[in-house]
C-alpha cells in the first residue's frame, strides 16, 4: 500500500456515518478531499446525455436480479462478492 496519497470522496454519505479512521490517515500521510455531489445541478444534463445515446448507464451494471431475490441480492452485494460491483434490481422479474 502507498505511503502517501490523496483520497477523493464525492457523492452523498449516510447521516449514520459518524466516524472515520483518522489515525490511519495520519500514519499513511494521506490527504482527504471531500464534498457533496451537486447532483441536482447535474441531473438535467445527464438525462440529456443518456437520452441522446452518448452514455449508456447500464454498461456499469455487473449483476441484474429480480425483486423476488432482493434480500439475497443485497446480501451478496453487502458481502462484496466477486462481480457484485453495480447491481440493478428489475421489478419485472
Amino acid at each position: 500500500m502507498a505511503e502517501a496519497g490523496t483520497i477523493g470522496v464525492s457523492g452523498v454519505y449516510p447521516p449514520t456515518l459518524q466516524s472515520y479512521p483518522i489515525g490511519t490517515l495520519l500514519n499513511r500521510n494521506l490527504t482527504v478531499r471531500a464534498g457533496n455531489c451537486p447532483h441536482r445541478a447535474l441531473i438535467p444534463e445527464l438525462i440529456d446525455v443518456v437520452a441522446a445515446g452518448v452514455l449508456d448507464p447500464g454498461r456499469g451494471v455487473t449483476v441484474r436480479e429480480g425483486l423476488g431475490d432482493v434480500v439475497t441480492a443485497y446480501q451478496e452485494f453487502d458481502d462484496h462478492r466477486a462481480g457484485w460491483v453495480e447491481v440493478a434490481l428489475d421489478p419485472g422479474t
